[in-house]
């Protein structure tokens, strides 16, 4: 059975998708364990003192700046990847040939600006550090519920191990998560 170019495009497609979903979840994989690795860092607010830490709240801006990092060029890759597989070939259709050399110039002189992008989310997260920074006070309750939780989780995966089996790894993997969430209660 022949098929024509555009069919083989429209047939790849969904592949190209579930490519782009895939690598999207290499790229938060990667940047996950390097935020929940790296401690807050430290961002001057008014008073020169950097932003107290805020239970969950900061472990999550941590993956988010990490993934600021790591998810923009990530995406822009995937992007021209999926556009220039898609683009027609000199070779197929001769008349698209301009068209194709300008998208592919226009993809090429996107790139510098997402430099700025990923600039500019950090210092929007380091910005939303100093403002949640007063919430630090919840510290101590929001810790010994984190507690509670994650022990009822380990007692629940340690006591049902037989019956649950292989999810008491996962169960414990969550408790511990849990603690890593945790941030010291301001002094």
């Amino acid at each position: 059975m022949n098929r024509s170019p555009r069919w083989t495009a429209v047939d790849r497609r969904p592949w190209f998708a579930a490519t782009a979903v895939a690598a999207c979840a290499i790229c938060m994989a990667t940047a996950w364990p390097a935020a929940a690795r790296t401690p807050a860092r430290p961002h001057a607010n008014a008073g020169g003192a950097p932003p107290q830490p805020v239970t969950g709240l900061t472990f999550v801006l941590n993956v988010m700046d990490a993934g600021n990092k790591v998810g923009i060029p990530e995406v822009y890759g995937l992007a021209v990847s999926a556009v220039s597989v898609n683009l027609p070939t000199p070779s197929s259709d001769p008349t698209l040939a301009p068209v194709s050399a300008d998208v592919e110039h226009a993809l090429s002189t996107v790139k510098p600006p997402l430099d700025q992008m990923s600039a500019a989310g950090s210092q929007g997260i380091s910005q939303f550090r100093t403002v949640i920074s007063p919430l630090a006070v919840l510290n101590a309750p929001a810790n010994a519920t984190i507690d509670s939780a994650s022990a009822a989780i380990v007692a629940g995966a340690t006591t049902l191990r037989p019956v649950i089996q292989p999810f008491d790894v996962s169960a414990l993997q969550l408790a511990q998560f849990l603690k890593e969430t945790e941030a010291p209660a301001p002094k």
